[in-house]
């Protein structure tokens, strides 16, 4: 890369610099090639060329600085109505010079006031007032290369070049290894037109002049006094400067710099990639939100399957704190409900056996003979009896008297049907539950109560 020196005349070079100069900066399409100027006012740096201006890696809000052949660069007379604003007029002349193409919604172009001037009263003694713009159409397709999505805006390159004088002017200048020529009028920018020559020779005149007759046949410009070559090393041939008829005045080149009034040209291409790129945030936006909310959502989840376990685990430590306290509490209940069984007739069970046994050796009440207990077992819910009788008569009025026994009211009795043994005797069964201890048996069971009504 090559560096133009301090100053505003950028002629001398060979000093190397860093990739990109410090600052926003403009891309210019120089002589050679693209070019990065920045810095401070008065003292401004170029970095460059290159054949891409994208390689110079400028910084976000730069200014981007069109090639010629990138717009049409249309000078247009323009009526002033009051009722109509000045694009939908300015619209209406390109439109009928065809430059807004089938689509003129989607057309990108611009336009600045350069003067304005009253024409001669009509018959009707209407005065009109027209105003002369200068319009720049953006060329499409337009050349990706060129994209640089970090530029704030895009304008025409002759736009950002400091007029030569006041009055009407025309400068020559090399733009990407071709000629170009940009005129000039009230100091304002107002067209560019690219050159076919190659040199500065009579082809070169030729293509100048046709070029002004058109313009001051349109009454847009009249002839420039004189015609000033910016680059750093021009050769101009005498037949060029004999056919011009106008004195050719060769001076350095100078910085290009922001204009007062913003103009913006931006590309469909980078429209679209601006829009995509905005897509694609907005998608990893999305992207994001969605599993920052996965993650919420699993997060809870997890903690509502942990919590249960959780409060199992502090549960079992408050348990083993009290685990020691516990067993002595279990202990001593079942002391005290041993104890109880004592002093409670239907749980004692010395009590209870004399109550079933005394029928069978006491003579009131009325002695049964003939019948034997061979099992007494007590336990918390029942009271388990088996015994033997000499007959099924005896067996029947001992199951009587258990049920009729005021002492043995509580219990409730089942008895299964006797069974007899080879030497003529009953074997028998009888099984008595307390209320509230009795757990339910399915129909027809073997505990079923034979002898109910």
């Amino acid at each position: 890369m090559k560096l133009f020196g301090k100053g505003t005349n950028g002629s001398s070079r060979g000093k190397k610099v860093a990739e990109s100069a410090a600052g926003p900066g403009v891309l210019f399409p120089g002589p050679e090639g693209w070019e990065l100027w920045s810095g401070p006012p008065g003292q401004p740096v170029c970095a460059g060329p290159v054949d891409e201006p994208r390689k110079l890696r400028p910084a976000a809000g730069c200014l981007m600085s069109l090639p010629s052949h990138s717009f049409f660069s249309v000078p247009l007379w323009v009526p002033v109505v009051e009722e109509s604003p000045a694009r939908e007029q300015t619209q209406i002349k390109l439109e009928m010079k065809g430059m807004l193409g089938p689509n003129p919604d989607t057309a990108v172009w611009n336009f600045e006031a350069v003067r304005r001037e009253q024409q001669p009263p009509t018959p009707e003694g209407e005065v009109v007032t027209r105003q002369l713009e200068a319009t720049a159409v953006l060329a499409s397709p337009f050349e990706e290369k060129w994209l640089v999505e970090e530029a704030a805006r895009y304008e025409p390159s002759g736009r950002l070049l400091a007029s030569p004088e006041p009055g009407s002017s025309a400068v020559l200048r090399r733009e990407l290894g071709r000629w170009v020529a940009d005129f000039y009028v009230e100091g304002k920018w107002l067209h560019t037109q690219p050159l076919l020559a190659a040199q500065l020779d009579a082809s070169a005149a030729v293509e100048l002049l046709a070029t002004v007759a058109q313009l001051e046949g349109e009454g847009v410009l009249t002839g420039p006094a004189g015609w000033r070559v910016r680059d750093p090393a021009p050769v101009v041939g005498e037949d060029f400067r004999r056919i011009l008829g106008a004195p050719v005045r060769l001076e350095d080149r100078v910085p290009p710099r922001s204009p007062d009034s913003a103009w913006n040209l931006p590309p469909m291409a980078l429209t679209e990639l601006r829009a995509q790129r905005a897509q694609g945030t907005r998608r990893k936006q999305w992207i994001g939100t969605g599993l920052v909310a996965y993650g919420a959502v699993a997060l809870l989840l997890a903690g509502w399957f942990a919590w249960p376990l959780v409060r199992l685990k502090l549960a079992r430590a408050e348990l083993n704190k009290i685990s020691e306290e516990a067993g002595r509490i279990r202990q001593t209940a079942m002391l005290w409900r041993e104890a109880g069984s004592c002093f409670d007739s239907r749980r004692n069970a010395l009590e209870l056996l004399w109550q079933v046994s005394r029928p069978l050796i006491e003579g009131e009440p009325a002695k049964i003979e003939g019948v034997r207990l061979t099992l007494f077992d007590l336990n918390n819910r029942r009271l388990l009896l088996q015994g033997e009788g000499k007959d099924l008569e005896v067996v029947e009025k001992y199951f009587t008297w258990l049920k009729a026994d005021a002492a043995l009211a509580l219990f409730q009795w089942k008895n299964p049907q006797p069974r007899l043994l080879p030497n003529g005797n009953a074997q028998f069964q009888a099984e008595g539950e307390l209320p509230g201890m009795v757990e339910p048996e399915p129909e027809g069971g073997e505990n079923a109560d034979l002898n109910a009504p």
